[in-house]
């Protein structure tokens, strides 16, 4: 029997009672229920709670009375939830909710099939009064000493039960884990499919499943570690951003730049920016305070100085001829690299300047444009009402971009992230 006394439950004037001798206490028993399976559940009134337990044809408690739920959930085992007794939780780990066999113990029932027949394997977890379901093939176990362990879900240990705290963050490959006032991280590596234990001084931040790294801090310094197990930034930033070959990065100074990924002694973007985002491979939006400016990656120019309002966005697809699209505020136009305005309009915007002029729509027109804003020719935008689609000639609205908001989540116009994948 998985319980710490044995207790029984008698009539005392015409009531029953749920007695434990050893600690002298008498607990009022509300429901007996028939037999089901060899034993009968009951609910008692402990300690101000209902709670739920079997006994057996002889009354005698066979699985002990502590269960906020219970429900029968085959021949061999019952359904149960019992309050995690460590901390108050508010949150998903304020009750486990697992198995029992008619002995009381946790159990995880494993289903297969063998020569096209169905086979039930039942493992049992005898040291744990309480398991939490399986994710990934691992469970949080509360041991009988009162602290936490991990159990795999074939009944291998994978965490001694010697912690205070445990928290399974298998959606972002890390367990964390915590013993007195010391915490521990322990990382999954993907690509080598192992578990690498990190000392006490790591804190966890973030985990970057397209930029395959864990973003770590490390006596208060921020590092990366990639899938391979491999420090490839060592702690010596105060903020890292992983933008595919290159590292937005922040250094003591509170000063913003790019170095290289796989060469973080490599800067690319000096040190001495506000702020930095990246808007495609080709272009990286530099802040200074209050102005914004435009860096192009691949020629590793700053094409235009930090000279531009900061409320200003900046449209990268309409680049060409010494010329880029913006919107500020209400108005809409083109500058030069050197943040002059050339010209503005109504409508929107439909090409880059190429050999000299551009494409504009006003009124269901294309407007063929120099440099000066001139028209050179209007061209009727003719639509064809018979099909049943959306007109994608033209948008009420462009696909804009805003330095202070849309870009530090992503959202470049006519980039290339796929949208869907990030559940946007």
């Amino acid at each position: 029997m998985n319980i710490e006394h044995t207790r029984k439950i008698y009539i005392i004037d015409n009531k029953y009672y749920l007695i434990d001798i050893d600690n002298h206490c008498l607990y009022d028993v509300k429901f007996i229920e028939e037999e089901c399976y060899g034993l009968r559940r009951f609910i008692s009134c402990i300690n101000g709670q209902n709670m739920y337990g079997c006994i057996n044809n002889n009354f005698e408690e066979v699985i002990k009375c502590q269960f906020t739920y219970m429900s029968t959930y085959s021949d061999k085992a019952y359904s149960v939830s019992l309050r995690n007794p460590l901390k108050a939780y508010n949150d998903d780990r304020k009750y486990f909710n697992f198995l029992i066999n008619h002995s009381g113990v946790p159990i995880n029932i494993i289903n297969t099939k063998e020569n096209g027949l169905n086979k039930q394997t039942i493992i049992e977890f005898e040291e744990y009064i309480a398991i939490t379901h399986f994710k990934n093939n691992l469970a949080i176990g509360l041991s009988k000493n009162g602290k936490l362990g991990v159990v795999s879900s074939n009944g291998n240990t994978f965490l001694e039960a010697v912690y205070d705290d445990i928290r399974l963050n298998l959606n972002e490959s890390h367990i964390y884990t915590q013993i007195e006032n010391e915490s521990i991280i322990i990382l999954y590596l993907p690509k080598k499919k192992l578990w690498l234990r990190l000392t006490k001084e790591y804190k966890f931040e973030e985990y970057n499943i397209y930029e395959k790294v864990f973003i770590l801090k490390y006596k208060g310094k921020y590092t990366a570690i990639d899938f391979n197990g491999i420090n490839i930034i060592p702690p010596i930033y105060q903020k890292l951003e992983f933008k595919g070959d290159f590292i937005i990065a922040k250094n003591e100074s509170n000063k913003v730049g790019v170095v290289l990924r796989n060469n973080y002694l490599n800067t690319i973007i000096p040190f001495e920016y506000t702020n930095i985002i990246q808007l495609n491979k080709e272009y990286f939006y530099i802040i200074k305070d209050e102005h914004v400016g435009l860096y192009h990656m691949s020629e590793k120019i700053i094409l235009i100085p930090t000279i531009l309002p900061i409320k200003i966005q900046l449209f990268p697809q309409y680049i060409g001829d010494g010329l880029i699209g913006y919107k500020l505020n209400s108005e809409k136009g083109f500058i030069n690299f050197n943040g002059e305005k050339q010209f503005t309009f109504n409508g929107n915007f439909q090409t880059c300047f190429k050999n000299g002029f551009a494409y504009i729509i006003q009124n269901n027109k294309y407007i063929k444009v120099d440099k000066l804003g001139n028209k050179l020719e209007e061209i009727e935008i003719i639509i064809d009402k018979s099909e049943d689609e959306e007109d994608d000639i033209y948008w009420t609205e462009e696909d804009s971009w805003d330095a202070m908001t849309d870009g530090m989540h992503g959202k470049y116009p006519g980039g290339d992230i796929d949208y869907e994948k990030f559940g946007l």
